[in-house]
């Protein structure tokens, strides 16, 4: 992992110590434990390659459910605050993939409970990011977030500063003249999109028309692929079913209802098996 000159070598030995080390970490020792911890910290810093920098922040990830149970690991938190703060745009991504990787563990996230206000404020100020790589990385990381945060009290209140966001950085990732839109950086907003609108409080009735807007601009965009287009043509549907009232209210359906037909009438947006139909 720190010595190798082939990248994938690297990745694969990351690989296999994620899948190890939770059956060994009480075996090491303290002092092992925190040589592995200085070890990983300093791998995410240097490690040049994409792949092997997301191999290694899954093996932290790993190694976080086990160390933050024995006293924490305050140095992989400082480690994400400066990443995350660093002029430097490799260290921002990296912070961000970290993040994502963490959220993904359950037990992590209930650790990090106490920083979760910490934690919203880098995510918003990721999802600005001059660089859309690290921008992606912070949606990302918020797609692992907002499904762990289920029904929890403050839930609404963490998530809510975010939503115009996620949506100012799908503006930005379609692109003014739709002609530099970004596939998968519209697909995550949409799929995140659908999971914020779940969360009680999380998107106000003011937020609702922009949401549809944006879903049907991207909907309708034929410099994308299918699958955003299909995203968005889901986070339609969901707009409809989770927040049918304000729909109605704010005189939506019959514009939405509208732009749908000009969409469909259109082609090019079938379902995914749609070439197995004809027989």
């Amino acid at each position: 992992l720190t010595q190798s000159q082939a990248a994938h070598v690297r990745q694969l030995a990351a690989v296999l110590l994620r899948r190890r080390i939770g059956s060994h970490w009480r075996k090491l020792g303290a002092a092992n434990t925190n040589r592995i911890k200085a070890t990983l910290l300093q791998v995410l810093a240097t490690e040049p390659e994409g792949a092997v920098v997301r191999s290694v922040a899954a093996l932290c990830a790993s190694a976080a459910r086990h160390a933050m149970s024995k006293g924490g690991w305050p140095e992989l938190l400082s480690c994400v605050l400066e990443g995350s703060r660093s002029p430097t745009t490799a260290h921002r991504l990296v912070a961000m993939t970290l993040i994502a990787s963490l959220l993904e563990s359950d037990e992590v996230t209930e650790h990090l409970r106490p920083h979760f206000v910490l934690l919203k404020d880098l995510l918003a100020a990721a999802l600005q990011d001059a660089q859309l790589d690290v921008a992606r990385g912070a949606l990302k990381a918020l797609s692992a977030w907002t499904p762990s945060l289920g029904t929890e009290q403050d839930a609404a209140s963490l998530l809510r500063p975010l939503v115009p966001l996620v949506l100012g950085l799908g503006a930005r990732a379609l692109g003014e003249s739709d002609s530099l839109g970004d596939d998968e950086t519209i697909t995550l907003v949409c799929s995140l999109m659908d999971d914020l609108l779940e969360q009680d409080g999380a998107v106000q009735p003011a937020q609702v028309s922009p949401i549809a807007d944006y879903a049907l601009a991207a909907a309708a965009s034929t410099s994308l692929e299918l699958e955003p287009r299909r995203a968005a043509l889901h986070l339609c549907a969901c707009l409809v079913g989770t927040r049918r009232r304000a729909v109605v209210k704010q005189k939506l359906l019959p514009a939405m209802l509208a732009r749908l037909f000009e969409v469909g009438s259109s082609g090019g947006i079938g379902a995914p098996d749609d070439d197995d139909d004809d027989e």
